[in-house]
């Protein structure tokens, strides 16, 4: 297998655009692509691995560094009788895991796909290191131009920090209405 660095996953950036103020090194990644990273990395990263509950806890998560945080939870935005939709717990632990998490020179936030979960767990770190909401909306989708912030976990993050991420993300997130 060839060596893949995390820098390898990361989109092509405008090299000319600062990183907003106070927004932490976050790399938005899928399931496989941070498989990839960890199998060809000796790095500690600081890591918030979101899958679904049927799945199996990635073997690059080390229960024992506290910098790293697993939680189960599907890819929803509304309560539904067959998902485990996130909720105040799962957001909870976020927030009581961001110090830790924040210490890393390197935080990877992935869930399978890299688009929903991941990004609005990379939005509630943002905030707690004290990124502005819409500036840290705007960079996620600079660094994963396919995300899509899930709603449900901004709004609940708004309840539990006072911030504003679900309205940023909404104006400035081209999300597709359901059917």
């Amino acid at each position: 297998m060839s060596e893949r660095s995390v820098d390898f996953y990361k989109n092509e950036v405008d090299s000319e655009a600062e990183t907003p103020e106070n927004f932490p090194n976050i790399t938005i990644l899928g399931l496989a692509e941070a498989y990839a990273v960890f199998e060809s990395s000796e790095a500690d990263f600081g890591l918030v691995s979101i899958q679904s509950p049927d799945d199996r806890v990635p073997t690059f998560v080390d229960d024992d560094n506290p910098r790293h945080l697993f939680l189960s939870f599907h890819d929803v935005d509304r309560l539904g009788p067959m998902w485990v939709a996130p909720s105040g717990q799962h957001v909870r632990a976020i927030i009581k895991s961001a110090q830790n998490i924040l210490k890393a020179d390197e935080i990877i936030c992935h869930c399978f796909a890299g688009v929903s979960r991941s990004s609005a767990t990379a939005l509630i770190l943002a905030s707690i290191a004290g990124a502005d909401e819409e500036a840290a909306v705007k960079e996620v989708i600079r660094r994963r131009k396919i995300a899509r912030p899930n709603r449900r976990m901004l709004r609940i993050a708004d309840q539990a920090l006072g911030t504003q991420l679900h309205s940023a993300a909404v104006s400035l997130v081209e999300y597709t209405k359901p059917e």
